[in-house]
């Protein structure tokens, strides 16, 4: 039987004077939200706090699950507890408790508060607190140790490279406990753990991969600390695995097709997505507010006083030419009005040197439209021709002239 409290790891720190630094540290285990003891051994809580020497009056209280159950009085130097622990806990370090005995009972969250009275000033609180998991007895499955070469090489991020991967355990710990397991490889050395997951210490093997066999072992030290553990200080549990050389390479073959896979794929995606944020911001729209004259039929027409729009800088204000930056279908519009009701407003929407679509009138004051989607080529010219010798382009209290366009869709 075996009982899991699981919470997360909180710490605090309040200062009421930057001077006066408080840190509460919890020994080796600042790493780890979880601490591990078993039943009918005693349960450590190493936490220390420090900060600049001057002369303080200092309390410490413990809470189990937000209640007191301790204090320490600085002034008096008494410390006390109570309630079910009376008797089962004692002091260690300036914050650091230890409980003797523990059951499961005894599972749960474990908080320190450190109060720091100056005579001189406002006082400073700090706290730290700490999950306890309580483990009964060792179940069967977690007496034996297994070491087994996963079928499936991973891809390591520092290394770039593929690895085969062995894995040791299985323990009872859900997170990466406070020690490692050794690893003897064939070659007489001995290294530690790449990672811990799932219950099982797991160690990817460097390449190229040496062949032979390949020993998990509790340290003595961690077998004698914690009857979680299996082994004892005078039998160590151990493990062993035989790697094949030649079934290694294939399995890395494997991973490393698997891998440029992935990597196919997420390129293909990442592509994708570029092409669709192009697709969407790949469009202007500029007008002309108030008269504008052409004095030649077939010269561009320029001077717009209002870019409205301009998304991916593909409109050149000084050439008035819309420059496609991809190869894809575009949409353009053009709206004109004529100044008065002598002057005509016809004009061309060009495509380099061809025509994409025309606005035309026998009417002098007339207003015109028109649209066009193409097919174009990435570095194309889009612009306005004239086809009036006397046109004119806007009005000042009808500033209908525009021009827009925008990507439809960009060519894969």
């Amino acid at each position: 039987m075996t009982a899991f409290i699981f919470f997360v790891l909180t710490a605090a720190i309040l200062l009421a004077d930057p001077t006066k630094a408080l840190q509460i540290s919890f020994g080796s285990y600042n790493h780890s939200s979880v601490v591990y003891a078993c039943t009918h051994t005693d349960l450590h809580l190493p936490w220390e706090y420090s900060l600049s020497p001057q002369k303080r009056h200092t309390n410490v209280i413990w809470l189990f699950n937000d209640r007191s159950f301790a204090q320490f009085d600085h002034n008096t130097g008494e410390f006390e507890a109570f309630s079910l622990f009376r008797g089962r806990a004692a002091m260690t370090t300036n914050a650091g408790l230890d409980i003797f005995h523990v059951t499961e009972k005894d599972a749960g969250i474990y908080t320190v508060i450190v109060q720091i009275f100056y005579p001189d000033g406002d006082p400073v609180f700090g706290n730290n607190s700490v999950t306890v998991q309580i483990i009964d007895e060792l179940p069967k499955e977690y007496t034996e140790l297994h070491v087994t070469q996963e079928e499936v090489a991973e891809y390591n991020d520092t290394t770039k490279q593929v690895h085969v991967v062995l894995a040791c355990g299985k323990f009872v710990f859900s997170t990466k406990p406070h020690f490692d397991v050794e690893w003897l490889t064939p070659s007489g050395s001995v290294v530690p753990s790449t990672s811990y997951s799932d219950g099982q210490f797991r160690l990817q093997l460097p390449n190229p991969v040496l062949g032979g066999s390949y020993t998990c072992r509790v340290p003595a030290s961690a077998a004698a600390a914690s009857p979680c553990v299996p082994g004892t200080s005078q039998h160590r549990a151990e493990a062993s695995v035989s790697v094949d050389r030649v079934e290694a390479r294939l399995a890395l073959l494997e991973g490393q097709h698997r891998q440029l896979e992935k990597e196919r794929l997420a390129r293909q995606t990442q592509f994708q997505e570029y092409i669709n944020g192009q697709t969407r911001s790949i469009s202007f729209r500029v007008r002309i507010n108030g008269g504008f004259g052409v004095s030649h039929s077939g010269t561009p027409i320029t001077g717009f006083n209002q870019i409205q729009m301009s998304e991916g800088l593909v409109y050149e204000r000084y050439s008035w030419k819309f420059i496609t930056p991809y190869a894809g279908v575009y949409f353009f519009a053009l709206t004109t009005v004529s100044d008065g009701n002598v002057n005509r407003a016809n004009a061309d929407v060009m495509v380099d040197d061809v025509i994409a679509c025309r606005i035309r009138s026998a009417m002098d004051g007339d207003f015109g439209s028109c649209e066009a989607t193409v097919h174009l080529a990435r570095g194309q010219k889009v612009w306005l021709r004239s086809l009036d010798d006397h046109g004119s382009y806007g009005n000042g209290m009808y500033p209908t002239f525009a021009f827009c366009g925008f990507l439809v869709s960009k060519d894969v």
